[in-house]
């Protein structure tokens, strides 16, 4: 049987590399650094500033960054 894994919690560890626990108890320091400046859409390019990637939320385990609801 498939087991599906998610995302469970997700702190601020410093700079675009939040600390990400999964549903299997895991926890990875992810850097999305790479992510963030190999795509140059300006929706993405405003993450690249510290004080904005900080500000993120779980919605449905996924990771997402900017204002709530939006």
């Amino acid at each position: 049987m498939a087991r599906f894994l998610y995302i469970t919690k997700a702190e601020y560890a410093g700079g675009l590399s939040p600390n990400i626990t999964f549903s299997d108890n895991t926890e990875r320091l992810i850097d999305f650094a790479s992510f963030f400046s190999s795509n140059t859409h300006t929706q993405y390019n405003k993450y690249c500033n510290p004080d904005k990637s900080k500000k993120f939320y779980l919605d449905h385990g996924n990771v997402v960054w900017g204002e709530i609801g939006t």
